[in-house]
């Protein structure tokens, strides 16, 4: 059931009918008041969730892009084959371009999400001021 509506010929003659109503929309913009605090503190927290999650994708794709193995002899075992082709492998899952260059350079969904975001959390910011 919604809010009653509250009738401004009641507002003059202050009728119970219409404390009750009043103090009814008092409680649901208290209510309201926490959730949109709630809600800020969780897109706070996921926007430096996001934040640490791309500090360590970089982390990973220098590490991924920077690992070397040295040969022993003249040219590569099995082993050092697979684990190079695993390398290059998980850089392609995590989308992770190679060079140092490439990997500071956001891709375009991930700079379209992040002004999404941006937009949104600037439209919580105004109106909850």
């Amino acid at each position: 059931m919604g809010l009653l509506p509250l009738e401004f010929t009641d507002c003059l003659t202050n009728s119970p009918y219409f404390r009750e109503n009043l103090h009814a929309y008092e409680k649901e913009l208290d209510r309201t008041s926490q959730s949109i605090k709630v809600l800020i503190k969780e897109v706070k927290d996921l926007l430096s969730a996001a934040k640490q999650l791309s500090r360590a994708q970089r982390n990973l794709a220098n590490t991924l892009n920077n690992f070397k193995l040295e040969c022993i002899g003249s040219s590569q075992t099995d082993d050092e084959v697979i684990i190079d082709k695993d390398c290059s492998e998980c850089r392609k899952k995590l989308k992770i371009p190679c060079g140092s260059s490439a990997v500071n350079q956001k891709p375009a969904h991930v700079r379209a999400q992040a002004m999404q975001r941006s937009e949104i959390w600037g439209s919580l910011r105004s109106y909850y001021k």
